[in-house]
């Protein structure tokens, strides 16, 4: 994908960005440092196909309060397919 940043939120309740998973910090510390240089701050967030809704929306909630990026690009799983290998973007 480029120099876009994805989070990937698992229903393991393990989150990563770009495939690293955060260790010392929250993931919304990495993110900060990782948009701290950078003009467009947009996100893509990939919840695995069967991450609950409730999760996805805490994320959003934490993103928001933190004030991490301008944007967020929501991929969603097209039914009974991984994200990684077909999905679909919503703004």
């Amino acid at each position: 994908m480029g120099n876009s940043v994805v989070l990937e939120l698992h229903s393991s309740r393990v989150s990563t960005i770009n495939g690293d998973i955060p260790r010392r910090h929250s993931w919304t510390w990495y993110l900060k440092e990782i948009f701290s240089t950078r003009a467009s701050k947009t996100l893509l967030l990939a919840p695995d196909s069967d991450v609950q809704m409730e999760q996805v929306l805490a994320s959003l909630e934490q993103l928001r309060q933190g004030k991490v990026v301008d944007e967020v690009i929501l991929l969603t799983p097209r039914q009974g397919t991984d994200i990684r290998d077909d999905s679909c973007v919503m703004q």
